[in-house]
């Protein structure tokens, strides 16, 4: 039981964290799964390639 609270106050801040950030994409990227081994063989290639794509533009504009 002590892990389990250890873990659900690890993942509130890091929620709370990214709630603080302006990187909307980013915060969208670390909640979607990226790695293709995991889709079990559905081809999202397209997702990711736009997730990741949104998140570089927002990083240049925030850059900039």
């Amino acid at each position: 039981m002590p892990k389990n609270r250890e873990g659900e106050h690890a993942f509130l801040e890091a929620l709370e964290t990214a709630a603080e950030s302006d990187a909307t994409w980013a915060r969208v990227l670390s909640l979607v799964d990226t790695e293709p081994d995991s889709w079990g063989g559905a081809d999202l290639a397209r997702l990711r390639a736009v997730l990741i794509k949104k998140k570089a533009e927002e990083t240049q504009a925030l850059a900039a």
